[in-house]
Order: structure tokens, then sequence, then C-alpha cells
């Protein structure tokens, strides 16, 4: 049986989460970002943008496109403490 994927989860909203959180949603997938601190999940919100704003001008995605990454809940942010201990 073949399954496929839906839904990503990427864990720690620096440069790379980020970035990979960015290129799932623009692909459709329904994108979680999480990380242990709220600032750094926001500040994560202010590259994401200007990455989408810098491929909309290079007409490599829609202005459409760029506003459904947000607003049809393809990303969703989270800060998230994990408690690993056994």
């Amino acid at each position: 049986m073949i399954q496929s994927i839906k839904t990503i989860g990427v864990i720690g909203a620096g440069t790379m989460g980020s970035g990979i959180a960015q290129v799932s949603a623009q692909h459709g997938f329904h994108t979680l970002l999480f990380d242990i601190d709220k600032e750094i999940i926001e500040k994560a919100k202010k590259p994401i943008r200007q990455n989408l704003n810098y491929l909309v001008d290079k007409q490599k995605i829609t202005l459409e496109e760029k506003e459904n990454i947000f607003t049809t809940s393809k990303l969703f942010l989270f800060a998230y403490s994990f408690n690993f201990t056994t």
C-alpha cells in the first residue's frame, strides 16, 4: 500500500528549519514548525515572508500562492518545550 505524506513537522525555527518549513508549505504540505522559544518562532516569520516576496518579485510564485501559504493553513508555527526525560 502506498501512503502519501500530507503533513511535515520541522523542529527548530532557525535559518535551516524555517527554510525547510517554507519550502514544504510552498509545495502544498501542511507544515508544523516547532521551536522551544516563542521569540524565535516570531523571528522566523520575517525571513519566510522576505523569501516569498523575493519569489514573487522573480515571478517564481504568484502573489496568490504567497498569500495562500499563510492564509490556507499550510504553515503552522508553534513554541513548544519538548521534555525527553525518562
